[in-house]
């Protein structure tokens, strides 16, 4: 059986869910459902292993993915298939587009999701546009008109699309045609078959608009005092009721979008309700989990009933929401909407929101949870807008038909949401109302409250005034497709209105043809149909000519594919078109295609993109000149510069360009060619000298010092060539960076008490301990005793001279110096040691004595166990035994002896007869006997015959005097002891390296072993220390002096190891060096092989980086006869001799038809190119026309065209709309602009009305004539073709001509009538009762709650754990306005708590804790220890301190305001901050003055100002500068600021390895002054010093060695010698090192005759030397003074010391030194880092105390009077009363004469002294007639857009408004201005002639003029409402006809086109069969006002529809006959951005 807590959760996911588990998704892409067409059939060859592939589709489920996911990361589905497969049946293709609604559920156990419904995009009443994929389709293509659907099948929804089969009854056309348009377009389904919430909510709104006005003019009619009328309080009511009727259509609609939305947040929200509390309960304790379910069921049940009182209260706050708005726009628009939506979803969102917190937050409290459920506003609002997101951002890039009108066809939807933007809206309003609802008790009876006035408010603020557009032409969208980009203005006729055609502005670029959408915004032109055309375009193609991939620095395309290519076009026949990649310009302009090579292309230019391109798109141009020759000769030099002031960078020049890229510009070598580069220019050689030399270049470049230790092997700069870019300098370099880790310190890993630690005569020095190094254990393992391991240090040497290193080492250390081996660590001297050894010998062996024994009668058994025999000759059998049974005894072998000590037992054991004798008599160990009772007969038992007793065995201990003699060590002088120093001259500065090796020996050379105690991790403690000094070694027995440069204590070096390999090498072919470069004649000649790379590079054999890049293409020829013998002659040239008429004279032969930008040759002029129109199958041309006329060309010039770039004709290089078919032209459309207002496809004012808008927002139905508008200030005005004039105090009557103003005082409208502060719309007052309550449950809350005034009115919760307060669980003290109304004691958390204050004859007020509270905090001041003074610290700790005394150390400015935060820690490398406060008493400049060690750093004011230098700044100051502002009072005076310091201080770690605060003590110094800071300035001080050099070399003379090679170095102490070493070395003799400072040189060759030291050196040499064999070795050798003899023994030694004196030199050198002194400076000192802390204060929360507002009620009980008299609330009363037309004047006085309570928000409106004052003023105006019937514009005014506005032109001037300039007025007919004076004409001008001695104007056509501005045309009459500055003429001529169906029955012979009006025009039957398949247009006329009538003359044809395609010329009408017809057009698109490429969804 299932747990009640089982049953209980299926409850309510069944409650919640229903019974369906089906998931709303949307198929999220299509390309990826085709990449599962495109799959192997099977994922393995195998057909055992084969897995078939299934159709499946990526979805995006509704809610749960983001709207903007990859698709990639989105689940697969599975769709339903209609067979298994078996028997190899076809599954099927299920075909899902993007974008289609799906019902999916997910697989338990696999996790993977199926299709289980599809929700059909599509419903009878709302067709979608053929080929859209989505939703619903209609058979019908309403952008086709050759198949027209019959209006008579619409259904009685008048709706196209029913297509009832055998439907018969009137069109609907035939109702709609002439009427207005009343609703706006059709909206289709997107989320579960319900309306588009988007597009939904657009249409309503905008039909509300419309439904209202609509209302207001029949409520008015033509009786203009039935407007006036609408003012009295009853029509103000029913005037009212009957919008608030009139909106219930809409109202339902837009409430329905809006719940079908909160439904789907309902669910959400309720499930993450249930998670929170499972997961509450879940942490609670076992026993609570079952008593929680009831209160989990009542959160979900008061949850959902929050969502469900929204839900049903939405039509009441949607009519609310329309009734502010409705009046405040005559358009909608995005912006509308948007507000609309975020203010109506934030405050019910909001109200929603606290009332399930505030419902369940007592509930979830009781559980243990936290009472803030839903965690923010945002949680609500992510649900909706994940929802709205679903259906407004579709993810399909096919167009979308959303709206939908019978006449016009689909549209895109012009009003879009931008769902971030409303959920931030939304979120902020939603969060405010949230705050400020009032929670109640019982949550049914709460009323959601809707705040019209703020969305008025607010759209107005972000939308501005929401008015009535400007009617004119209709726009032109082209919308949907593949591309974007196309733009065009609608020219519409004049004379009948309809569309003539679209006017290209901008063709786009397009690969799939767009739709195009006429729409009229005023609603009076409709049903235009038109096509786009797409055709080549001058614009970057949509489709690329071919693909290809690219690399960085090449000119070559790899892996090309042409697609498409023009029949008969081979791609070799590409050779020479000039190409470019798309979208990018990583091609220079002008590249040609060079050659082809298999699968690559050779360009002539290289790209410059970074990175290869994969499938890069490539478009072809087109023909481009064949380059020229080719340069033969290249000036080669080189162009040297500085970089970095030290080095030379030198580039090669090849004709003056630096580095010259020889792939473009004429720079292209060619196969076959020779070229040269000529090195003669001096700059390619140098000539140095030593020292600094000056390289003078002929060519007058600047003279440039040269180093020359850069250029001493290097001189001159050979020009290479590689096939490798830098040729040999361009390698592979891998490089391994080796950071050793540091050695520890020795000291650090043994014991304090360690003696080599702690033996001051015997133990390491602290020189070792301080700087004595060793590998971990891990790298030095003792066991590897011997082993040397070496370190690596680097040091950086600033100055030469000699540098001493000090080593000491245990055991043995060496350096090693730049890879030259300076010495080692002597070793440990030896002592030879007598001693006295007292030996101890022990002998635990003790004798056996046996008695009676035969001797061989014992035998041992185990070393236990022994058998004796009586008679063992006769065989051995036992008759006794003796058993060791007791103690550690032993026998011994022979047994006749035990081993052993202590105690022991042994056991006699016999059975013996005495006729054989007995075994034995008795054994005796020690002092102890065993004795054998013979008297035991044989055949007695035990223990009769056995003796067992103990033993004590004590050993025999000697001890004997030994004395023994041992070879020592002496630890006194060892090398952990005694330095050593090794001298060592550095000549150059720079980095050298240090190599030191430390090996660690088990023993001594003399072989005693060295193990001392050492730490358990190691038995054997080592270490190496040396430091680098400089100067020399000290003398003997003195402490080294000297700067520390480097100490073992340093990190290790870092190296880079570099391995180069793979590095390029030159290119020989075909090339010839000759001469030196930089000598006369010198230069390399390259004659380019046929097999020549197409890419070489050019370098300098000495120096990398000199160089570029040089291509390589095959020959172009000058002329391909392949086509020859054209000719034509020039037969017309203009002005600029361009060609502009040619006559064939030979039509030649090879010529193809097609050809374009043929070349010529020829004549006397440049750059003419062919196109051939026509040629013969032979190649002759019959027919030429010019492309490129070219310059300077004659007539009579005979020209030859060549053909090597002859090709097949080449598309331009896109496709765009070049021209648009008008299927229907329409009708009822305005050619321009005619003063009308509107939008939403309707007329709101004609031009003859005036527009009234009223300063709250309002606009009134616009006036016509004869009606009277009142106006009040701020209201605004338009009359008919006048500017707009809002009312002011300063109004006058003279700027409204015939206006009255009447200034009394406006009387405010009674409001009495209407009962105020009750029931009002359904609605009631909220009831406010807490949960839980038991009395006064019927009290009336007061509508001022929540109070909280801080310390004043409040509720203060005392925790029951708070010491100071332990009653119950928790104290309620409550205070109100200062008094204390009493504690309510909460015994458990269901008490709710609450005061009761009975009032005598009153009702009882009733005190509850309302929902705001507030943690209790506490100030708490923080007083910071200030830092300490160091410098006071350091002369009490440590008086002899460095930085306190040397020189070098702090300076005074240290010492005194040095301070640090310790004395005891250095707190190394961890920066330290302090806080000071500054009082600044006055504005100035102040400035800082800091010292730090090391570094410091100053904050000022929240400003970083700075920091100081590392090593420095002890004793050398850092300023900042800091400029101060402070206030001032009334009087000017300064007011003192504090203002904020931060110190920070940064103690670097010495790097010597000191540690400790003693050793490293840091401080921070800082002084604030008033003032500027001083001036620093260097000073250089030269000085003159003494520099010593030591020579510690000295010779070793040999005398009597046969050759050199008889010595050999052995090592830096032993040479060895040999007698004869020519037959083989054999040591003869050594000469031997035995102490002192001294190392043997070794010579290169391995031998030896020098001695390297200083001081006493004693040398023994030794020798073993036979003379009768080869000869002595030597007779003697001598080194200094001393002479040692070998004498003419056969061996022996000569030991004798040698002292070794340096050869000392000496020199002077100049030493600068530099240093700063500091000038002024010494202003007030305001504040340093001596003055105390700045004191902080911090608030800390109090962990049982708790602040809440509070309710206030008032009891309805007996002993009251009852509830409170009614209130007058904003919310409700106050913006019914501005629905009903009452101002704040009216409302204001209302409230102050009948005395009626209001809230609070009303009150403060009352207690706003500027609120609801009436007026004292109002206007009356009259509204005149259109301009035309008398309502001209007054003086001053010119006529404009059926505008009057004011004329900018000074007296005798007058504004032209086709001009837009200002003209002299115009002199009376037959005069003319002459010098600024009419004067009488003496002849007419043109286009004039005298009528009775007057000069008039001719004659012009009916709609035409003569032009003002002297070209005697005639020009078309502009109407004068045409927007000047937006409109322009155009001329139309008849451009193409299209066969819209070719009909049948046509006589292709005779038949003639007719086009009718012809104007000029003609066209001919081109293409024929019978049927008309195409019409050629021969002549394009012109003059066309409307679209001509164009079909086919015939006797028998039938059915052809042909559609004339007209297009509009707006330039050189010059060409155009006189009187041509010129139209006007409207510039719609010329002032708007590029189109963007959108889907239109």
């Amino acid at each position: 059986m299932d747990t009640q807590l089982k049953r209980y959760a299926r409850k309510l996911v069944e409650e919640q869910l229903g019974q369906s588990r089906l998931q709303l998704a949307q198929i999220a892409d299509d390309i990826s459902f085709i990449k599962t067409q495109q799959e192997k059939k099977y994922s393995e060859p195998q057909p055992f292993a084969a897995k078939p592939f299934l159709t499946r589709f990526k979805i995006m489920i509704c809610g749960v993915h983001p709207a903007d996911a990859d698709p990639g990361s989105l689940p697969w589905a599975y769709p339903q298939f209609t067979t298994s497969g078996l028997r190899g049946e076809s599954l099927g293709i299920p075909v899902l587009p993007r974008g289609t609604f799906v019902y999916v559920s997910r697989d338990i156990q696999t996790g993977e999701y199926f299709i289980e419904r599809i929700a059909p995009n599509m419903t009878v009443d709302l067709p979608l546009m053929s080929g859209s994929p989505y939703g619903a389709e209609s058979g019908y293509d309403p952008t086709n008109t050759a198949y027209p659907a019959s209006d008579m099948s619409s259904g009685n929804s008048l709706v196209l699309g029913n297509e009832i089969f055998n439907f018969s009854g009137p069109s609907l056309s035939d109702m709609m045609q002439n009427s207005p348009r009343e609703e706006a377009k059709w909206q289709f389904p997107t989320l579960d078959g319900a309306k588009n919430t988007v597009g939904g909510m657009s249409a309503a709104i905008e039909n509300s608009i419309k439904d209202v006005e609509r209302l207001k003019k029949g409520l008015i009619g033509s009786n203009s005092i039935l407007r006036q009328s609408l003012e009295t309080l009853d029509h103000a009511e029913r005037s009212v009721e009957a919008i608030s009727a009139t909106l219930k259509k809409q109202v339902k609609l837009i409430s329905g979008y809006l719940n079908t939305v909160m439904k789907k947040a309902q669910k959400k929200v309720l499930r993450m309700i249930n998670q929170m509390m499972n997961k509450i309960t879940a942490a609670g304790p076992l026993s609570g989990k079952f008593a929680n379910n009831e209160l989990i069921n009542k959160a979900i049940k008061v949850s959902s009933c929050a969502f469900n009182l929204a839900i049903s209260e939405m039509p009441n706050m949607v009519g609310q929401g329309l009734m502010g708005i409705v009046n405040k726009a005559v358009n909608t628009s995005s912006c509308l909407i948007e507000n609309f939506v975020s203010n109506f979803v934030g405050q019910v969102v909001g109200q929603l929101s606290a009332l399930v917190e505030g419902a369940i937050g007592t509930i979830s409290n009781v559980m243990g949870g936290a009472t803030d459920v839903l965690g923010s506003i945002g949680d609500v609002l992510s649900s909706i807008m994940n929802i709205l997101n679903c259906e407004v951002t579709p993810k399909s890039s096919d167009p979308v038909v959303k709206e939908w009108n019978l006449l016009d066809g689909g549209a895109p939807v012009k009003i879009t949401l931008n769902t971030d933007n409303i959920f931030e809206k939304a979120k902020k309003i939603g969060e405010t109302v949230k705050d400020a609802t009032k929670v109640p008790t019982n949550i049914s009876k709460y009323q959601y409250k809707f705040d019209p006035a703020k969305i008025a408010d607010d759209t107005i603020k972000n939308c501005g005034d929401m008015g009535p557009d400007q009617c004119g032409p209709p726009s032109v969208t082209f919308w949907g497709g593949e591309g974007s980009g196309a733009k065009g203005n609608a020219v519409v006729s004049a004379t009948t209105g309809e569309l003539m055609g679209v006017e290209m502005v901008s063709t786009g670029n397009y690969s799939e043809r767009p739709f195009v959408h006429v729409s009229d915004e005023c609603g009076g032109g409709r049903g235009a149909v038109l096509e786009a055309i797409l055709g080549p375009a001058d614009v970057n193609p949509a489709v690329q000519d071919f693909v290809g991939n690219v690399e960085t620095g090449s000119n070559t395309v790899q892996n090309y594919n042409f697609e498409p290519l023009i029949g008969g076009l081979d791609p070799a026949d590409l050779i020479g078109m000039e190409v470019t990649v798309l979208d990018t310009d990583i091609l220079p302009e002008g590249t040609v295609i060079t050659d082809i090579k298999n699968d690559t292309l050779v360009l002539s230019n290289e790209f410059t993109a970074t990175g290869g391109i994969t499938n890069a798109n490539f478009r072809i141009v087109g023909n481009t000149p064949p380059r020229s020759a080719g340069i033969t000769t290249f000036d080669v030099s080189v162009k040297y510069n500085r970089r970095d002031d030290e080095i030379i960078n030198s580039k090669f020049m090849i004709d003056n360009m630096v580095q010259r890229n020889l792939c473009s510009d004429g720079y292209t070598l060619e196969r076959g060619k020779i070229y040269h580069f000529d090195q003669s220019s001096p700059s390619n050689g140098l000539i140095l000298k030593v020292g600094v030399d000056e390289l003078a270049l002929i060519r007058g470049e600047d003279t440039v010092e040269i180093d020359t230790f850069w250029y001493d092997d290097v001189r001159i700069h050979p020009f290479r060539f590689s096939t490798k870019s830098d040729g040999i300098h361009n390698c592979d370099v891998d490089t391994t960076i080796d950071d050793p880790e540091e050695w520890p310190l020795s000291k650090d890993r043994l014991p304090d008490d360690e003696w080599v630690l702690t033996s001051l005569d015997q133990g390491w020095s602290p020189f070792l301990q301080t700087y004595g190094r060793y590998p971990k254990r891990a790298d030095a393992d003792p066991s590897l005793g011997g082993v040397v391991h070496e370190g690596t240090w680097e040091v950086d040497i600033e100055e030469p001279g000699t540098y001493t290193f000090e080593m000491q080492a245990d055991n043995r250390g060496t350096i090693t110096f730049d890879g030259i081996y300076i010495g080692a660590t002597d070793p440990i001297p030896s002592l030879e040691i007598e001693s006295i050894v007292q030996t101890e010998s022990i002998n635990s062996t003790h004798p056996i004595t046996f008695v009676g024994m035969h001797p061989e009668g014992l035998k041992r058994v185990t070393d236990t166990y022994l058998q004796i025999d009586d008679d063992p000759q006769g065989g051995f059998d036992t008759n006794a035994t003796i058993t060791i049974t007791g103690g550690n005894g032993k026998f011994s072998e022979d047994g006749r002896s035990i081993t052993g000590t202590g105690p022991v037992t042994l056991k006699l054991e016999w059975a013996d007869l005495s006729s054989k004798g007995f075994a034995l008599d008795s054994f005796t160990i020690e002092d102890i006997t065993w004795v054998k009772d013979h008297t035991v007969p044989y055949t007695s038992k035990q223990p009769d015959a056995i003796v067992e007793q103990a033993v004590n065995l004590v050993d025999t201990v000697t001890i004997t005097d030994v004395k023994t003699y041992e070879q020592g060590i002496d630890l006194r002088n060892g090398p952990h002891r005694v330095s050593k120093f090794l001298e060592v001259e550095v000549i150059r500065t720079g980095k050298h390296s240090i190599l030191a090796s430390i090996q660690n020996t088990a023993a001594h050379k003399t072989g005693v072993e060295i193990v001392p105690d050492w730490a358990e991790d190691n038995t054997n403690p080592a270490a190496l220390a040396w430091v680098m000094r400089k100067g020399f070694a000290p003398p003997k027995g003195t402490p080294p002096s000297g700067e520390i440069i480097r100490t073992s204590n340093d990190p290790f070096k870092t190296t880079v190891e570099t391995v180069i390999s793979n590095c390029g090498v030159e290119y020989t072919d075909g090339v010839t060096k000759v001469g030196e470069p930089g000598k006369p004649q010198a230069k390399v000649i390259i004659d380019v092989q046929p097999d020549a790379p197409d890419t070489l590079y050019y370098y300098c054999e000495n120096h990398p980086e000199m160089g570029s890049k040089l291509c390589i293409i095959d020959p172009i020829p000058d002329d391909n006869m392949s086509c020859r013998n054209a000719q034509v002659e020039v037969t017309g040239v203009n002005e600029d001799g361009s060609v502009i008429a040619i006559r064939l004279i030979n039509p030649g032969t090879g010529y193809e038809e097609g050809t374009t930008n043929l070349l010529t040759k020829g004549g006397s002029g440049t750059s003419l190119t062919f196109d051939i129109v026509r040629s013969t199958q032979e190649g002759n041309i019959s027919g030429v026309s010019v492309s490129n006329g070219g310059k300077n060309y004659n007539v009579g010039d005979k020209i030859t065209p060549i053909c090597n770039f002859g090709g097949r004709r080449i598309p331009k290089t896109g496709i765009g709309v070049t021209a648009v078919l008008v299927k229907e032209t329409g009708w009822g459309y305005k050619p321009w602009p005619n003063g009308d207002w509107g939008g939403m496809e309707r007329t709101w004012a004609d031009r003859c009305q005036t527009i009234v808008h009223r300063g709250n927002g309002d606009w009134d139905t616009p006036y016509s004539y004869g009606e009277v508008a009142t106006l009040y200030i701020g209201d605004c005005i338009t009359l008919p073709a006048q500017e707009k004039v809002c009312i002011d105090r300063n109004f006058s009557e003279d700027m409204i001509p015939g206006s009255t103003i009447v200034r009394e005082q406006i009387l405010p409208k009674d409001m009495t009538d209407i009962e105020w502060g009750g029931l009002f719309g359904g609605g009631i007052d909220v009831v406010f009762v807490d949960p839980g309550t038991r009395a006064f449950e019927d009290a009336i809350p007061d509508p001022n709650n929540p109070y909280y005034v801080k310390d004043v009115t409040y509720v203060e919760r005392i925790d029951g754990t708070d010491p100071d307060y332990p009653a119950g669980t928790a104290q309620w003290w409550f205070y109100f306005d200062g008094v204390y109304k009493g504690t309510f004691i909460q015994d458990t958390l269901s008490d709710i708590p609450q005061i009761i204050e009975p009032r005598e004859g009153k009702s009882d007020l009733i005190y509850r804790v309302s929902g705001y509270k507030e943690d209790v905090f506490t100030k708490i001041t923080i007083d910071y220890d200030e830092w300490y003074h160091v410098a006071s610290e350091l002369r009490r700790t440590d008086p002899e301190a460095w930085v306190i005394n040397d020189s070098q150390g702090w300076s005074p400015f240290l010492q005194n305001y040095g301070v640090f935060p310790s004395i005891t820690e250095e707190l190394g490398n961890t920066p330290q901050t302090g806080t000071w406060s500054a009082l600044i008493k006055e504005s100035g400049d102040y400035y800082f003055e800091v010292q730090a060690d090391n570094q410091g750093s100053i904050t000022f004011d929240g400003t970083f100002l700075g920091s100081t230098t590392v090593f420095k700044s002890h004793n050398d100051s850092t300023f900042f500068e800091v400029s101060i502002e402070v206030d001032t009072d009334e009087q000017g005076n300064p007011i003192p600021t504090a203002k904020t310091i931060e110190g920070t201080i940064l103690n670097a770690f010495q790097p010597d390895g000191r540690r400790g605060w003693k050793n490293n003590p840091g401080a921070l110094a800082w002084v604030l002054r008033k003032g500027t800071k001083p001036d620093r300035r260097q000073i250089t001080e030269i000085s003159t010093v003494l520099r010593e050099s030591r020579n510690q070399d000295h010779s070793i003379v040999f005398q009597g060695l046969k050759a050199p090679g008889d010595v050999r170095w052995a090592t830096a102490k032993l040479l060895e010698f040999d007698d004869d070493s020519a037959g083989g070395f054999d040591v003869n003799a050594e000469l031997q090192i035995l102490s002192g400072d001294a190392v043997f040189v070794e010579n290169d060759d391995g031998t030896c005759d020098t001695i390297r030291g200083t001081g006493e050196i004693t040398i023994r040499y030794k020798w073993r030397d036979n003379p009768r064999i080869s000869g002595q070795v030597l007779d003697f050798l001598t080194i200094e003074d001393t002479t040692w003899d070998q004498g003419d023994s056969y061996s022996g030694f000569v030991t004798q010391p040698v002292t070794l004196v340096d050869l000392v030199t000496t020199e002077e050198v100049e030493v600068s030194s530099q240093s700063f002194i500091t000038v002024g400076g010494e202003g007030e000192i305001i504040a340093s880092s001596l003055n105390p802390f700045q004191n902080d204060q911090e608030l800390v929360a109090s962990n049982t105390k708790t602040l809440f507002g509070i309710n206030k009620f008032t009891s309805k009980d007996t002993t009251g009077t009852g509830p409170d008299e009614p209130v007058f609330t904003c919310d409700r009363d106050y913006n019914y009363a501005k629905n009903l037309g009452f101002s704040d004047c009216d409302i204001r006085n209302f409230l102050e004469t009948s005395g009626m309570a209001v809230d609070q928000c009303m009150q403060d409106k009352l207690d706003d002294e500027d609120w609801g004052v009436c007026d004292d003023m109002r206007v009356l105006v009259t509204a005149p007639d259109c301009p035309e019937k008398g309502g001209e514009c007054p003086p001053g005014y010119y006529f404009d857009n059926g505008v009057c506005r004011p004329d900018p032109c000074p007296p005798g001037e007058h504004w032209d408004a086709r001009q837009q300039r200002c003209v002299p007025d115009d002199c009376p007919p037959g005069e003319h201005r002459v010098n600024g004076v009419c004067v009488p004409f003496e002849e007419c001008p043109p286009g004039q002639h005298k009528e009775n001695g007057i000069c008039v104007p001719d004659a012009c056509p009916p709609g035409y003029m003569k032009d003002p501005a002297g070209s005697g045309k005639c020009i078309p009459i502009v109407p004068t409402t045409c927007p000047p500055s937006d409109t322009y003429r155009v001329i139309a001529c008849l451009q193409d006809i299209i066969v819209a169906n070719p009909g049948f029955g046509y006589n292709c012979c005779d038949d003639t086109v007719v086009i009718e009006p012809a104007n000029g025009a003609e066209a001919v039957i081109e293409e024929c069969d019978g049927s008309i398949l195409k019409i050629r247009v021969t002549k394009c006329g012109a003059g066309f006002r409307e679209l001509p009538e164009v079909y086919i003359n015939t006797k028998n044809g039938l059915n052809a529809f042909l559609i004339p395609v007209l297009k509009f010329h707006k330039e050189n009408f010059n060409e155009f006959p006189e009187g041509t017809s010129v139209l006007q057009v409207i510039d719609c698109v010329g002032n708007s951005g590029p189109n963007a490429r959108t889907r239109v969804t």
